[in-house]
């Protein structure tokens, strides 16, 4: 095998993965590809390993202040006549420390300008889905009035048909009631006068035969006179 190809072939092979001392056992040696949460889960086990061991959390860096005087100033100019060949870079530094501070105001300007129009747009979209969300508000409460009104006149219509009903149902038993009393006193006036008649009938019975001895008196008398004669 020629050398120069041996060579090609150990360019071509791949390198094995590199792991860290902070992965598990279980990833060293290995060549399967790994996500963040294999990673964090590794990392996460070999913490759980030493519980008692102090874990370094990091803090916010605190922001440094640009106008802030300086607690000790290194380059004190002299008394005397003249500047020294080093006063052009003091220059330089004063002007690069002032550029820069310049530098921290403005980004810092910025950044609160871009807060406030941040807060400004919140506040707006706000009141612009407080006047919405009134708006639909408003016209829920008016369906809701309706509803309950047309409830209102629909129950106000049932009750006054049931009056009516019930004065209707009234009148009829009230007029069924004043058949009845008037057939009872039709038929008590036809009992009356039925009895009347029957009283008549009885007293007309009753002089008959007065009138029959009436008239055989009269014959009688009349026969004793013929005989007389």
């Amino acid at each position: 095998m020629p050398l120069s190809f041996a060579m090609n072939r150990e360019k071509k092979k791949k390198p094995e993965e590199e792991f860290d001392d902070d992965d598990g056992p279980e990833f060293r040696g290995k060549r399967t590809p790994r996500s963040a949460s294999d990673v964090q889960r590794a990392r996460l086990e070999k913490l759980m390993k030493k519980p008692d061991k102090p874990v370094h959390i990091p803090t916010q860096r605190k922001e440094r202040d640009p106008n802030k005087a300086p607690e000790f100033v290194y380059n004190v100019m002299g008394s005397s006549a003249g500047a020294g060949s080093g006063e052009f870079h003091v220059y330089r530094q004063y002007r690069r420390k002032e550029t820069l501070r310049m530098n921290v105001l403005s980004a810092r300007k910025e950044k609160d300008d871009l807060n406030d129009a941040y807060h400004q747009k919140l506040a707006e979209n706000e009141r612009v889905a407080e006047e919405r969300t009134a708006k639909k508000r408003g016209k829920r409460n008016k369906k809701k009035e309706a509803a309950k009104k047309r409830k209102a006149e629909a129950k106000k219509k049932q009750k006054k048909a049931a009056a009516k009903e019930e004065s209707s149902s009234s009148s009829s038993s009230s007029s069924e009631e004043e058949e009845s009393d008037e057939e009872e006193a039709k038929e008590k006036v036809a009992k009356e006068s039925e009895k009347d008649e029957d009283t008549k009938q009885k007293d007309e019975k009753a002089k008959e035969p007065v009138k029959k001895d009436e008239g055989e008196k009269k014959k009688e008398v009349d026969e004793g006179s013929n005989n007389s004669s």
